[in-house]
């Protein structure tokens, strides 16, 4: 049913506060910018990148594997993983969004373009956390803390 809120209409959520968000590789980012511009309100946004190959085929092999059957995956789509800017800044990153954590990146473009957006507008972010799925992301951690900040009291964790 979300899938056609990227096309149509999408519900305003004035008590939501608390966001938790799988970026999987159907949907992608397409999703979140409906979200915060529909959650005026929102306080804590929680991401975690799913990875296609992975958490799919982990779950398709897990329920499958009693049944002897083959798993027919839903197909990538590329125009998912991109990230794209929202057209209006959402009103919860200029007032409430204080804390942003984004789990399991790996470092590609996409998820670099969304750190990037998040840091620059996030005006009142006083938290930002970031977990990579491999420890030896120096150069990635280096070049996140050189992005600009709209919030001069964010602290980034890794």
């Amino acid at each position: 049913a979300l899938s056609f809120a990227c096309s149509g209409d999408f519900p305003t959520f004035p008590n939501l506060i608390h966001l938790e968000l799988n970026i999987d590789p159907s949907f992608g980012w397409k999703l979140l910018p409906h979200f915060l511009s529909s959650s005026p309100n929102l306080k804590v946004l929680i991401l975690k990148k799913v990875s296609y190959i992975y958490e799919r085929r982990r779950f398709c092999d897990r329920i499958m594997d009693d049944l002897n059957a083959s798993c027919d995956l839903e197909e990538y789509n590329p125009e998912a993983s991109i990230w794209i800017e929202p057209k209006t800044l959402p009103s919860c990153l200029s007032s409430h969004l204080e804390e942003i954590q984004i789990k399991d990146t790996s470092g590609k473009d996409d998820e670099l373009e969304a750190i990037r957006y998040f840091l620059k507008y996030g005006v009142v972010l006083k938290k930002f956390s970031i977990g990579f799925r491999s420890r030896s992301k120096e150069h990635l951690k280096n070049e996140i803390l050189m992005l600009p900040r709209g919030s001069m009291t964010c602290e980034i964790d890794f």
